[in-house]
């Protein structure tokens, strides 16, 4: 098999910034572990969409506000791209830090957390209308963030 121009650097950078293996950014991205491998390898090229999608776990898991729901040209919602289940993940981790959060910091904070609420609400059924009722996935999230604050 031919090696292709490679976008392993890249994505080994973002991975080493991160703190994530290559598998656990395959399954935030997502795409299986092997064909993350064989980009990196070269071996197979990955197609611009899937870099911008790395690019954007980047950017949610560092909080950096460019690129945001919001912003007119963000464009789509980086969250879109993830697992349910990895949207929630990362807004427990996100919600954790914000408790140490220099006050500039905290914005940017909050702001993603409220881009991945709006997603995850946004991919839920409607909670019922009493308010003694069932709470939806993002609801037990949030509430759960909130009360480690």
């Amino acid at each position: 098999m031919q090696k292709s121009s490679s976008q392993g650097p890249e994505i080994l950078a973002i991975c080493k910034r991160l703190g994530l293996t290559l598998a656990q950014l395959a399954d935030r991205v997502p795409m299986k572990a092997e064909t993350m491998r064989k980009v990196v390898k070269g071996y197979q090229p990955a197609s611009e969409r899937t870099m911008q999608n790395i690019r954007n776990i980047e950017q949610i898991l560092t909080h950096r506000p460019e690129g945001l729901p919001g912003s007119s040209a963000a464009g789509p919602s980086p969250y879109g791209i993830m697992k349910l289940e990895t949207l929630q993940q990362n807004f427990i981790e996100v919600a954790e830090q914000l408790p140490a959060a220099v006050p500039p910091a905290r914005r940017t904070i909050l702001n993603n957390l409220h881009a991945m609420l709006d997603e995850m609400e946004r991919r839920e059924p409607a909670a019922p209308a009493a308010t003694d009722g069932p709470l939806t996935e993002a609801q037990r999230i949030a509430k759960q963030a909130s009360e480690k604050l």
